[in-house]
This record gives structure tokens, C-alpha cells and sequence, in this order.
């Protein structure tokens, strides 16, 4: 392989006028050699060699169990390859494994998209707001519709899942329908017992009862991932840097404001989509699940036991029962 260098001279005396045979006697090359370096607009390149290596044979068996087992120990990994028939030693699988961690690890996300009527992603959120009588804590609750990006933000008192449920429900009302599935974090309010490696989350009784009035359901994403509910997670900050560069009289002037930065929102074109999320909401609207003729009535039921004097006690107060 020819250096740098060479083809540099041979490119060089060819734009003087020599011929390719006077090349090749000048840099002690062929005058073949020298047309073919002369033709080349890149210079050459050294080709690594290849060398083969005893663990090539057994590559895809540590591939497999990496993918089952990401931080399986190179020791096991290497003990468990000595029955296969691996003769070589542990340093070469080590570094392999380690390489390999590397590449899983630096895999980039991918973005999916739901279709129509089929996904919603709902999160809550709080920010500090500043109102004419100081700055105070407010719940968000933001839902959006994953196919046409379709945004409804709302202040709840709290993260209950009486304000969850009560939240849900004028979404599903002002979307006009209902998606067949709800994307929720591992919350008390959803779950009793959150979702595990290997386990799924345990969903509370009266939220599947929610879900069932409404004829929806609910996943609950993986625990400090944010990338699994990712469409909604954006529109929460976008949402807190409005609150934080505005001053409101009250509360209700928050809600309308709220309701007129969605309005904005949903009128202006999708980055992502190409088109605005009010108008793909037009399209979406019939894949929705329709409204029930009721809303879901909500009751929360605590059991107490009434003393000897005839009092119930309930959250610190007591109760006089007939």
C-alpha cells in the first residue's frame, strides 16, 4: 500500500504535464501503479487485517444472553462457555462483554407512533405560579392524544385518584372520545403494587372499575423512564415555562389562560405530524370510543367502627352516629 504521500507527488507531477511512465520512473513505481494513483480522487487507505479470534464461534451465544441479561457477570459468562467448547481466555471475553454493554448502551430510542383512536398519555405535574398574592404550588394534569398530539392541561387540587379520575373524564369529554388505551406512570392513584422486572403492576379495584364505565384501558410504564410516555413528557415543560413567565390574579385566571395556550397550541402545526393537532383530532375523533350516557360516580368508602360513646372517627375529627 502506497503512503499518502506518493499519491500526493503523483496527482502533483500529473498536473504538470508528465506523462505516466515518467511518474512511474520518478517515484520508482510502475507507470500503472501511477495512472491508477493519478485517477483516485481519495488517497489510499491502509486495510486493517482481519484477525479471527477463538471467541467468534461463540459471539452470538453471549449476545443472546446479554439481551436476556444485560448485567450478567463476564465470570459466569466465561464459565458458562467453557462446556460449549471455548478454549480461549477470560480476558478476551471480558473485553468483548464490556464492548457489547457499550453498544446496547448507547442504542438510541426510537420514536413510535400510535395510530388513530388507539393511545392517550396522561402525567402529572407541579409548578410554582406566581399570582398577584404570591407564589404557590399548582398541580397540573396534562393528557394528550398520541396520534393527532391533541393537548388538554388542567389544575387539580391534588394527585389523588379522585382528581386523576375527575381529570380523565373532562378530557375524554372535550376530545369528544375515547382512546382504547391510557399510558400512566406507576402512581397510588393506578396502582396498588407498581410494575417490576418480570411482574406486572397491580391495578387498583376502583380504577378498573374507571376504566371499565369508560371502556379503556391502562399500561403502566416502566418506573424512571421517562422515554415510555415521552409525547407527553415535553408538553409538561413546555406548560411550566408558560406558568413560570406569567403573573395571574387568581386561579381561575390561570385555568383560562391554560385553556388559551392549549387552544394555541392545538391550532399551530405539528412539528412531528405536519399538521395542526386540532385538525388531526377531526381525523381521530371516529376511531375514539364514544362517550357513556352517564359520568362515572366516584365514591370513596372507609370502613370505621363507632366507639361505646357513639362517635366515628374520621381523618382526626369525631363523629356523632344515631
Amino acid at each position: 500500500m502506497y503512503r499518502e504521500k506518493t499519491w500526493m507527488d503523483a496527482k502533483s507531477l500529473r498536473a504538470q504535464g508528465m506523462s505516466y511512465v515518467e511518474i512511474g520512473e520518478l517515484l520508482g513505481i510502475d507507470r500503472r501503479t501511477a495512472k491508477r494513483l493519478c485517477e483516485e480522487e481519495e488517497p489510499p487507505q491502509a486495510k486493517g487485517r482481519e484477525r479471527s479470534s477463538k471467541l467468534d464461534a461463540f459471539k452470538m451465544v453471549i449476545d443472546s444472553w446479554l439481551e436476556m441479561r444485560p448485567k450478567m457477570r463476564s465470570t459466569i459468562i466465561y464459565e458458562r462457555l467453557k462446556p460449549l467448547g471455548y478454549e480461549g481466555s477470560y480476558t478476551i471475553v471480558k473485553d468483548y462483554v464490556r464492548a457489547r454493554r457499550e453498544e446496547l448502551a448507547q442504542i438510541a430510542t426510537v420514536r413510535f407512533e400510535t395510530l388513530p383512536g388507539y393511545q392517550a398519555q396522561a402525567d402529572f405535574g407541579e409548578a410554582k405560579v406566581s399570582f398577584l398574592s404570591g407564589r404557590s404550588p399548582v398541580i397540573l394534569l396534562v393528557y394528550l392524544l398520541g396520534f393527532s398530539r391533541w393537548r388538554k392541561t388542567l389544575v387539580t387540587p391534588d394527585e389523588t385518584r379522585q382528581s386523576l379520575i375527575a381529570g380523565l373524564a373532562d378530557a375524554f369529554t372535550s376530545a369528544g372520545g375515547i382512546p382504547q388505551e391510557v399510558l400512566l406512570d406507576n402512581q397510588k392513584p393506578v396502582v396498588v403494587r407498581p410494575r417490576r422486572p418480570g411482574e406486572d403492576a397491580v391495578i387498583a379495584d376502583e380504577w378498573l372499575r374507571f376504566c371499565a364505565h369508560y371502556g379503556t384501558s391502562t399500561r403502566a410504564c416502566w418506573p424512571y423512564r421517562a422515554q415510555t410516555k415521552g409525547k407527553v413528557e415535553r408538553p409538561i415543560g413546555v406548560v411550566k415555562s408558560f406558568l413560570y413567565a406569567h403573573t395571574f390574579l387568581d386561579l381561575e385566571h390561570l385555568e383560562h389562560e391554560l385553556s388559551c395556550c392549549d387552544a394555541s397550541y392545538n391550532a399551530r402545526t405539528h412539528a412531528t405530524t405536519g399538521m395542526a393537532p386540532a385538525e388531526r383530532l377531526e381525523l381521530e375523533r371516529s376511531y375514539l370510543l364514544p362517550l357513556p350516557r352517564e359520568p362515572f360516580a366516584y365514591a370513596v368508602s372507609h370502613r370505621r367502627c363507632v366507639s361505646r360513646d357513639c362517635f366515628v372517627s374520621f381523618e382526626g375529627n369525631l363523629y356523632s352516629a344515631p
